[in-house]
Order: structure tokens, then sequence, then C-alpha cells
């Protein structure tokens, strides 16, 4: 038995270590169990067998090979050490095991396939065009995305929320056995259901895409210091482009504009579930605004409300609930 089966077990099932001591009827102390899960002992086969009856789970659960996570991408601000990322991704590794035996137990797997696993983007316009040739793919044309949670679910990308308290990350992405792609949100830095909109869709462009930048300095930013930080903002292009495609800026905002109306602005968040902060990037990154309009609505306007207080709101929660959901299934049937 792997120690971490047991104790994905007894989470999943919602079970205290008394708790489970008491299904059991004293058969096994609550100290074997604890030095179970630790890795300090390993139980017999009549004890694994006790076990699984008490939890009624299929004995071959327990001795499964470990999920291989291998945490491949992660939005911040620079400067975090290895050792760093793992203190902050520790919490994430149990959320995951715990999902995908969720999936196991209830046979919902969902398979996952990347449709733009050949596609590489190395400008801002190739980030772009990746964006309209995966709503083509998943047939959403130029429509606002109402969940984009529930897209990526469907789409076989499991979503989960959790708080690391650091400021410096704001998301993670990675595939579990090489095949299993998740996305964190980090709800401490994604306050609102925009930023968790759009940083979902900026972890999705490092699950699909092979983010390979040839410049320093791409349109509407200032040049950036690393390589990896021009990635990101790739990245953020994809987001933006998913959220809020081009024809649709073009038809709400026009090809060129000397400025941009606040209400107009408040307008496109309620529809697309997109920051205003972001729709403003997105057009200067679209040359529909200049840099002189852009600097001027941000230092006189975003930059006085950074959270948007009062500015609208998308009225659509992004809810990332798929795991409670067969968690319930699965303690209907066992407890």
């Amino acid at each position: 038995m792997t120690a971490r089966r047991l104790y994905i077990a007894r989470r999943l099932l919602g079970l205290s270590m008394d708790e489970l001591v008491g299904r059991m009827d004293g058969t096994l102390s609550k100290m074997a169990i604890s030095k179970y899960e630790r890795g300090l002992m390993t139980p017999s086969a009549e004890s694994l067998r006790k076990i699984a009856e008490a939890v009624a789970l299929p004995l071959d659960f327990f001795t499964r090979i470990p999920l291989q996570i291998a945490c491949s991408h992660y939005r911040h601000d620079r400067d975090i050490s290895p050792e760093e990322l793992d203190a902050f991704t520790s919490d994430v590794r149990n959320q995951v095991e715990l999902y995908c035996a969720a999936e196991e137990l209830t046979a919902q797997q969902i398979q996952f396939r990347n449709p733009l696993r050949r596609r590489v983007a190395r400008t801002p316009q190739d980030a772009e065009v990746a964006a309209g040739r995966l709503r083509e793919l998943w047939h959403i044309g130029q429509q606002p995305i109402v969940s984009v949670y529930e897209m990526l679910e469907l789409h076989g990308i499991r979503v989960v929320e959790t708080c690391i308290e650091d400021k410096r990350v704001e998301g993670l992405s990675f595939f579990v056995d090489k095949r299993v792609p998740f996305v964190i949100i980090n709800t401490y830095i994604n306050k609102t259901v925009e930023r968790k909109r759009f940083t979902a869709l900026h972890e999705l462009a490092h699950l699909l895409l092979r983010l390979e930048p040839t410049s320093l300095c791409l349109s509407g930013h200032h040049p950036d210091r690393t390589l990896a930080d021009t990635a990101e903002r790739l990245a953020h292009t994809f987001a933006g482009a998913m959220l809020l495609p081009r024809p649709c800026m073009e038809f709400r905002l026009g090809l060129q504009r000397d400025g941009l109306d606040l209400d107009e602005l408040i307008s496109i968040r309620n529809l697309y579930g997109i920051s205003i902060a972001a729709t403003v990037h997105r057009a200067r990154d679209l040359e529909i605004i200049t840099r002189a309009c852009y600097d001027d609505i941000y230092n006189n306007c975003i930059n006085r409300n950074r959270m948007e207080t009062g500015w609208g709101h998308y009225p659509v929660p992004e809810t990332a609930d798929r795991y409670k959901r067969l968690a319930k299934r699965i303690k209907s049937v066992n407890l």
C-alpha cells in the first residue's frame, strides 16, 4: 500500500482518523493508521483488507502507483526559488491527488486532446491567431464565453482554486502523468471573476502552445527584462483574444480612437467578463488607441481604482466545484 493512497481515501470521504478507527470496531488503532499514512509502517494484507472494507473502496485502490505531478509553469512576478515554489504547491498537490482519485472512483475521467499541439507562438500575432483558431475548433465563434471554468473542464482541463498567501503567484499549470492537464487559480490574488477568467486562459496558453518569443519588446509594453517575461506577455495576448476577439473589439470600439469612455468599457466588462484594465491593454496592443491615450486612461482612471469597484461586474460567477460534485457522489455510496 502507498501511504498517500490511505490518506487520499480518508480525505476523499471526509473521515477523521478517529472516525476511521470507529468504522473498524477498534481492530486498528489511531496510532497505526497515522503510521500507515506517514509511511512509517506497512499494513499487513489483512489490515489492508479491513481498511478497504471500512471505507467501501476496492482493494486495488490502495496499491496503485502514485501520480507523477510536475509543475511546468506558474504565473508569477519573478524571484521565486524552486524551494519556495515546492512549499507553495504542497497543498495544491494534495488537492490534485484528491481530484484524480475522485475521477477514478466515479469513472468520470475526461480525456484531453490538445487541438493546438503543433502550434508555436513567437509573436503577439501568433498568439492572437492561435486564440482565434481555438475558438473555431471549440465552436465558440465570436460569442462571449459564459463560463471559462466550465469550458475548460468540458474539454478535459481540470480547474482547481486554492489560496496561496503570496502575491507573487497568480496561477499554476501542469500535467499529471504527462496527460491530465490542470489549471490552478490562486484566489489570494484573483479576487474578481474577471481576473479568474483571465488567469485561467493565461494558463491555458501555457498548456496548449509552445511559447517561443523572438523579441523582448512587444507592442504596447515597455521592453521586458527576460525571455520568460515575454512569454508571459504572449500568454496575456492569448487570454485577451480568447475573452474578447479582435472583431468584437473593433465592432465595439472601432479601428482607431483618440480616447475611450468609461461607460463603453463597463459595457464590455459586463458582457465579455474581461476587466477594464485588460480591455485597455488589448486596445493598445491592437493599436486602436495610442500609447499616450493608454497612459492617460491608466494614470487618470485605472490606477485610482485598481479593483474596478463600482465599474460594473460580470454576472456569471466562476466556481471550480467539479471535484466537490464528484466527492459527493462517492460519499453518497460509501458513507
